[in-house]
């Protein structure tokens, strides 16, 4: 546990975008906030695929992104169409995972 009181000084500093690639969505994904169901879905795709072993640390990035460019396209107009979203965009995730173990 950290103890907010006791820390001296805290500093912030520019995110890295090539150690942090993720990073490098956010712009685009603030102009696209229906996007984000894109995001959550194939995140956590990569997250868990990470955990079993069956994606390098690097990898998730790369899952994650070929979801985000294949469903730039999509136009949620009610909640069914967020279930469908998620459902597609975990299936590919699962399909593309071979590419990037």
């Amino acid at each position: 546990p950290i103890d907010p009181l006791k820390l001296q000084n805290i500093c912030f500093e520019r995110i890295d975008e090539q150690r942090y690639p993720i990073w490098q969505l956010k712009d685009d994904l603030m102009q696209n906030p229906h996007l984000g169901i894109v995001v959550n879905a194939a995140n956590e795709v990569a997250i868990e695929s990470f955990r079993r072993g069956e994606c390098r640390f690097f990898g998730m990035f790369d899952v994650i992104h070929a979801a985000y460019k294949k469903f730039d396209d999509i136009d949620p107009s009610c909640v069914e169409d967020l279930f469908e979203i998620d459902k597609e965009v975990r299936e590919f995730c699962h399909l593309e995972l071979g590419e990037f173990l």
